[in-house]
């Protein structure tokens, strides 16, 4: 198959296409890099937020130009990674740009991954994510109400939606049941998946002190300053036996290196699954703390869920601080855990295997 994916969070694409092209596919991924965490593509995008106004004019235009350059090949699959592909929404370029890369595919998809319109109205509907829109919209965006709920935005996602043939969604919790009004799609529900040939792991081993790391990206989003709170109580109160790395919108690989200093890795405070930097940091055998529901994995998964409350982050971690022979232990199942169910071959294979259905239907 001929196959163009394009954007990326987190390295989803990313890895996605590595799979395929294991499997002898001809793949492009292109994308900006996910903002901050500059994670490469085949084609790499400028980053348009830059406030650099030169800058930011130079990569409109090679943005544009890499793309129209895409427009010359036709494809089996092209597959957005978010409605809001390339920074533009109901724009006229922003329209024109997507007729025409979407004219150029046999089958047109999307992958539910990210916040979006119908994601967030999604959140809003579920009890468990009570709260966190208006934490995302205040402290992350800085205004009252969420940009994705505008009526331009809203209109936007619907007309990506149009022009869409079938979804691939992460999981079968919030984030498929965002995109369910829309039933003559179809959708399939994927592991996330995670290239652990790339990822190093080592024994986790418990050393001079027991060393837990956050990484804070989206405050709001992700509950950091909750969970910052009760890691610092933690480390106030056994100043001798723990030891925390904070980093701040880390490029990926750097993040990498620092999570290979540590024993545990205290994810987002909000969501029912697990997202890529729990999977990643399982994947280098690292104890990880996460919000997810544990009924939509299977029973073997070693991540320890944590509430959205200081006390009961605390109190995971003190009962971890108790049990430090057991980390070496933790650290292997998780491995093992990503390996058998968010392999990047096994995800392309079936995320292929769906797709080629549909061509053949």
């Amino acid at each position: 198959m001929k196959v163009l994916l394009f954007g990326d969070y987190s390295g989803f694409h990313r890895s996605l296409a590595q799979g395929m092209k294991e499997a002898g596919h001809d793949v492009i991924a292109i994308s900006s890099g996910d903002n901050f965490k500059k994670i490469s593509s085949d084609i790499n995008l400028c980053n348009t937020a830059d406030t650099r106004t030169m800058y930011k004019i130079f990569g409109y235009f090679y943005n544009l130009l890499a793309i129209l350059s895409l427009c010359l090949r036709r494809y089996d699959i092209i597959q957005l990674v978010n409605p809001f592909f390339y920074g533009v929404r109901n724009a006229r370029l922003g329209k024109f740009l997507l007729n025409l890369l979407l004219s150029r595919s046999r089958l047109r998809s999307l992958a539910v991954v990210g916040c979006d319109s119908f994601v967030h109205k999604s959140f809003l509907r579920r009890e468990l994510f009570e709260g966190l829109c208006k934490r995302c919209s205040n402290i992350d965006y800085g205004q009252e109400t969420c940009p994705y709920s505008s009526q331009d935005t809203v209109a936007w996602n619907r007309k990506v939606m149009n022009k869409i043939d079938c979804l691939v969604t992460g999981y079968e919790g919030a984030y498929f049941e965002a995109y369910s009004e829309f039933r003559d799609k179809q959708m399939h529900p994927i592991n996330l998946p995670v290239n652990l040939d790339e990822i190093s792991y080592t024994i986790n081993e418990v050393r001079e002190k027991l060393t837990i790391l956050h990484g804070v990206t989206r405050l709001g989003f992700k509950g950091s300053d909750i969970s910052l709170l009760a890691m610092k109580r933690l480390q106030e109160e056994f100043p001798e036996k723990v030891e925390l790395i904070v980093v701040t919108k880390l490029p990926y690989l750097e993040y990498l290196q620092k999570l290979a200093e540590c024993n545990i890795v205290v994810d987002q405070i909000y969501g029912d699954v697990l997202g890529l930097n729990a999977l990643i940091s399982m994947a280098a055998g690292k104890v990880v703390l996460t919000s997810y529901k544990r009924a939509l994995f299977d029973h073997s998964c070693p991540a320890i869920e944590i509430r959205s409350n200081a006390e009961n982050i605390y109190r995971q971690l003190k009962n971890l601080l108790g049990q430090i022979e057991s980390m070496p232990k933790i650290g292997s199942d998780s491995r093992a855990y990503v390996q058998r169910f968010h392999d990047h071959k096994l995800i392309a294979n079936q995320t292929l295997s769906f797709w080629d259905n549909l061509l053949h239907t």
